[in-house]
C-alpha cells in the first residue's frame, strides 16, 4: 500500500526563517537532522515566530529571512540570509537592526 510521495524536502536551521531545499537528509528521533536547532529570541527569552503566544513573540519580517547550513560543514552554525538571499556577516547585529529590537540568536 502506497501512502504518498515525497516531492520536496525542506530543512529550517533557524526556526521561523525560510529554509533550504535538500535532495536528501538524515532523520533522527527529533526529525530531520539539523531542523530548527537555532531560534531567534527576544530579550525576555521568547522565541521569534509568525505567531504571538506565551512562548513565542511575533517578529514581523523574520519570515522574510532564510537560513542554511554551509555546504562543506554539516551542522556547523547556520548562515542567516537577508531577504535577497545574501549571507549576513554578523547574524546577531543584523537581526537587531533588521527587526528593530534588542534580541539575541541562540540554540533552542
Amino acid at each position: 500500500m502506497r501512502l504518498g510521495t515525497i516531492e520536496r524536502i525542506w530543512r529550517y536551521p533557524i526556526k521561523s526563517t525560510g529554509g533550504e531545499r535538500l535532495a536528501s537528509v538524515d532523520v533522527d528521533e527529533r526529525g530531520l537532522l539539523g531542523d530548527r536547532l537555532y531560534a531567534v529570541r527576544d530579550a525576555q527569552g521568547r522565541f521569534g515566530s509568525g505567531k504571538n503566544t506565551r512562548r513565542f513573540r511575533r517578529m514581523p519580517g523574520l519570515l522574510r529571512l532564510r537560513s542554511r547550513y554551509p555546504e562543506a560543514q554539516l551542522l556547523a552554525e547556520p548562515e542567516l540570509l537577508d531577504p535577497h538571499g545574501v549571507p549576513v556577516a554578523d547574524a546577531t547585529a543584523y537581526l537587531r537592526r533588521y527587526l528593530q529590537r534588542t534580541g539575541r540568536r541562540g540554540g533552542s
